[in-house]
């Protein structure tokens, strides 16, 4: 397989990596553990998709339930999904990043989330008495993100990590810190770190990265979860009465996911509506496939400055023969330990001075249900962004 485009045929909502894909608009988790921020096990595993195509696996057991704000219902209610979300602040003076601790419903403290609030409030002010709205932007940003558990199905280089004036850089008990690259990504030739195959790692995604991975499971459906051969169907049965009946030519690709979607006329019962395809594969057990069923060999192509789209271009069975490989794709790194909501000490080390005479609850009073100071609503994708530790 080549290459899986994007179709824009296909809904994002309901698919079976989304579980129910109108969550994916709605506001991040709470956490109630806020004690002093620590690096947890994996910070440091961040996978960014790049433009040289690496195979990954998305961990098919992980599960992550959090609170979140269901307009259905009108309240926050407990959500569990196939991803974790939550909401980066970014203050671009000192490129410094921290996640959002205000809570679905706006209601605990945060700084970023106050600063915001009041830069808002400030431009409405000038509007209001000018009949001009200012064109400065607020200084700090804030986007929707969502965590993925993945193992990198590569092999792994093990680099010490530095900082900008090429120091090596160690945590506090002085131990290095290393950054842990996919082989494609630095290349095919000899290195001398340290080589291992197989990592587990978390991958970052804005929402129209994780919109394209919901298209993207869809289309795992054309293939056998089985044996990853590209599946075909010859007929389709009526749901009601079991009757078959035979297409004019055996369908693929595209093609079955428009026949999957067709209304048809049974002659037997007097049905209209979407029938089902005998579907067939080079295994001779045909099962749709999900996209959790597969590695995937993935990358990221930009599309100018600030934006980039997914693609795959192959997938493959799991290589789960190595017990340490199972392991690490049935154990996924505790995202919500890692994307915990930073604490208000670290916010405001990280700040400085803007935080100076901030009070960081003053941003849910009188909040509305507009949300636009809270979230940035732009489509700039989370890997575009900085990343500081």
């Amino acid at each position: 397989m080549s290459q899986m485009k994007h179709r824009a045929g296909f809904g994002s909502a309901g698919s079976r990596l989304s579980d129910q894909g109108r969550s994916i608009l709605q506001p991040p988790q709470t956490q109630q553990n806020r004690s002093a921020t620590r690096f947890p096990e994996g910070v440091f595993d961040r996978f960014n998709p790049g433009e040289k195509a690496v195979w990954i696996n998305i961990s098919p057991l992980q599960s992550w339930t959090f609170m979140a704000y269901d307009p259905e219902a009108g309240e926050v209610v407990q959500q569990n999904k196939s991803w974790f979300p939550y909401v980066k602040h970014y203050y671009a003076r000192t490129k410094q990043m921290m996640n959002c601790s205000a809570g679905p419903n706006r209601d605990q403290p945060c700084y970023g989330c106050a600063i915001n609030k009041a830069f808002y409030q400030k431009m409405d002010a000038i509007e209001q008495r000018t009949g001009v709205r200012p064109k400065d932007e607020s200084p700090m940003s804030a986007q929707k993100c969502f965590g993925l558990a993945v193992t990198i199905m590569e092999n792994i280089v093990s680099m010490p990590a530095v900082d900008r004036n090429g120091v090596a850089r160690k945590n506090k008990a002085g131990e290095p810190i290393y950054d842990y690259i996919p082989q494609p990504l630095l290349g095919t030739g000899p290195t001398n770190h340290a080589v291992s195959f197989g990592r587990r790692a978390h991958m970052t995604l804005g929402i129209t990265h994780l919109r394209q991975l919901l298209v993207f499971d869809e289309e795992m459906r054309n293939y056998c979860g089985n044996c990853a051969g590209a599946m075909k169907a010859s007929s389709i049965v009526c749901p009601d009465c079991e009757s078959t009946y035979n297409l004019p030519d055996a369908v693929t690709g595209d093609d079955l996911v428009e026949t999957r979607g067709r209304d048809f006329n049974c002659n037997a019962c007097g049905y209209r509506g979407v029938m089902r395809p005998t579907l067939e594969c080079k295994c001779g057990d045909p099962r749709e496939g999900k996209l959790t069923d597969f590695d995937v060999r993935i990358k990221r192509e930009k599309l100018g400055d600030k934006q980039s789209m997914l693609s795959i271009k192959g997938i493959r069975l799991p290589k789960l023969d190595n017990p340490e490989i199972r392991k690490m794709v049935e154990s996924p790194l505790d995202l919500p330990k890692i994307f915990a909501p930073s604490s208000l000490e670290d916010q405001q080390r990280r700040l400085g001075e803007v935080a100076r005479g901030v009070d960081p609850r003053s941003h849910h009073k009188a909040a509305s249900a507009d949300t636009e100071s809270y979230v940035d609503s732009s489509n700039s994708e989370d890997e575009d962004l900085p990343y500081s530790r």
